[in-house]
């Protein structure tokens, strides 16, 4: 079982530098998991990107409904946030870092298995707490 934050899985959808590595976990056999906020976070990028100018409304309406009938399949496997959300405001204020990246954060070191993240801020500040933290 395997991690993965709202930055490597927004890469299945939007093509941006690493979406070929990001992908590459979606064909593995391994289980993913990420916390339930993932269902929302993917969502917000692909709005973002279509706000910025980035891609169309049709697609970003595409890849939206391409994401939610995703899910409907259970890859990525989601956890409940409250599962994790004490243990996230904790990890927040220790490496100074948003609460919702630390909810994956604080999933993994609960699982103890990987976290990958494209946040490179997130993985400096965390690699020191959770030694299974990965950069895409």
């Amino acid at each position: 079982m395997i991690v993965l934050d709202a930055t490597v899985v927004a890469k299945w959808y939007l093509p941006e530098p690493g979406s070929d590595r990001a992908e590459a976990f979606a064909e593995e056999a391994v289980e993913v998991c990420a916390p339930a906020i993932l269902r929302l976070e993917v969502l917000s990028a692909i709005s973002r990107r279509y706000r910025t100018g980035g891609i169309n409304a049709s697609d970003a309406e595409t890849m939206m409904a391409e994401w939610l009938e995703d899910l409907e399949t259970g890859t990525p496997k989601l956890w409940p946030d409250d599962d994790d959300l004490e243990s996230a405001l904790r990890l927040s204020l220790r490496i100074r870092h948003a609460v919702v990246d630390c909810l994956y954060l604080a999933c993994a070191m609960r699982l103890d298995t990987d976290l990958v993240t494209a946040d490179e801020n997130l993985f400096r500040r965390a690699r020191g707490i959770h030694g299974k933290i990965r950069i895409l």
